[in-house]
Order: C-alpha cells, then sequence, then structure tokens
C-alpha cells in the first residue's frame, strides 16, 4: 500500500480506495495504532551522538583473567 500511494498517512487517506476489505477496514479504524507504529519503526536521525568517532572503530577484544 505504500508503494501504491507513497506514504502511510496517503494509504490512510485514500483507505476507500484500497480493494481488499479487511486492508481498507484497518486503515480507517486503526488511524491511532497505524501512526504510532511508524513513529517506533521511524529511526531518528537528529537525535546528536556524543561519541567520538574514534572510539567506534572495530579492534581486538583485551582478554582479562
Amino acid at each position: 500500500m505504500i508503494q501504491r500511494f507513497g506514504s502511510v498517512e496517503a494509504a490512510i487517506e485514500h483507505a476507500a480506495e484500497v480493494e481488499r476489505k479487511t486492508y481498507r477496514e484497518s486503515l480507517q479504524n486503526n488511524r491511532e495504532q497505524i501512526m504510532l507504529s511508524k513513529r517506533l519503526a521511524t529511526i531518528d536521525t537528529t537525535v546528536p551522538v556524543e561519541v567520538p568517532l574514534e572510539d567506534l572503530v572495530t579492534s581486538e577484544p583485551t582478554w582479562r583473567s
């Protein structure tokens, strides 16, 4: 549906055009749940990362006994 309509919001707006009854009714009756699911699945790329890139370089593990 996202490929067809372009976004979750557009799919909800065009729910009446969805042929499959279960999908159409789900879009019409579960807007809040759908939008919450989208929000939870979206990575926030604006969060500041305060870790120096050098600290993220992979290296051999340090073994301690």
